[in-house]
C-alpha cells in the first residue's frame, strides 16, 4: 500500500517544477484509532453536536 500512495503522490498528475512530497507513514494500532474517535463522542457529549 505504501509503494501505491508513493507512487501517487509522485505521479504523472503534479505540476512539473513542483518540488518532491515528502511521504511519511506510520503504523497505527488500536489504541491511536480509539483516540481518534473518542473525541466526537466526547464533544456530542459535553457539547450536544460535533462542531465542524
Amino acid at each position: 500500500m505504501r509503494d501505491d500512495a508513493r507512487q501517487g503522490a509522485a505521479g504523472g498528475h503534479r505540476h512539473p517544477p513542483a518540488a518532491p512530497v515528502d511521504l511519511e507513514t506510520k503504523v497505527s494500532d488500536f489504541h491511536d484509532r480509539a483516540r481518534g474517535a473518542a473525541v466526537p463522542a466526547i464533544q456530542v457529549l459535553v457539547l450536544g453536536a460535533v462542531r465542524t
